[in-house]
């Protein structure tokens, strides 16, 4: 797995685009490898990094630096794959996530269910204890910070306007199942995940 930095210029066209539509945000980060998503496991965050805008990444294979722009930067790009097998149970890590804490309801029209943004800091929470408990970590301090809504409009085969609801946690926590913990790196928690949500970030 690597884990890829790449800063940008705010000026550029197409980056204030991606910014102000989630769905061009995500072709973007799939250009940078010629593939869909999935077929290069694919996790990326949009952050400030010391006052200077950046995308962070996740992948199964490296960034073709041939396909970034010329207002962008490959600030790093490294193999972390060793540093992922050297989790073990007890390990403690500063933690930032940006999360989508959703749970399913049945729809109106009685067909699939819908996602539904979790209303209150307590339900929330005790979202982020179920999937630390799924993932193989558990909570030793966590913050609920800003609430951070995106928005973006549908492929052509659909119509109108999507919004995601997501919200900035920070804190510690400690692992408790490697093998469970490393997928959480691997493929993020929770939904969202081609707009840029649901990527572990650890310090």
């Amino acid at each position: 797995m690597y884990l890829s930095k790449i800063s940008f210029q705010l000026n550029d066209r197409g980056i204030q685009a991606a910014l102000a539509d989630c769905q061009k945000m995500h072709q973007l980060v799939t250009g940078f490898f010629g593939t869909d998503r999935k077929s290069s496991n694919i996790l990326y965050r949009v952050r400030m990094d010391r006052g200077q805008h950046a995308i962070y990444l996740y992948s199964d294979l490296p960034i073709d630096e041939t396909r970034i722009s010329a207002r962008m930067t490959l600030d790093g790009q490294k193999d972390i794959s060793a540093w992922l097998d050297g989790m073990q149970e007890g390990m403690t890590k500063h933690f930032d996530l940006l999360v989508l804490p959703t749970k399913k309801v049945p729809s109106e029209r009685g067909k699939n269910s819908q996602r539904r943004v979790l209303k209150t800091p307590q339900d929330r929470l005790a979202w982020m204890q179920r999937k630390a408990k799924q993932f193989g970590f558990q909570l030793l301090a966590v913050n609920e910070l800003e609430h951070i809504r995106q928005a973006g409009k549908h492929s052509p085969e659909s119509s109108g306007r999507m919004y995601f609801d997501g919200y900035h946690y920070q804190g510690i926590l400690q692992v408790t199942d490697a093998v469970k913990f490393q997928d959480a790196l691997r493929h993020g928690i929770g939904a969202g995940k081609a707009y840029g949500f649901g990527m572990l970030l650890l310090s």
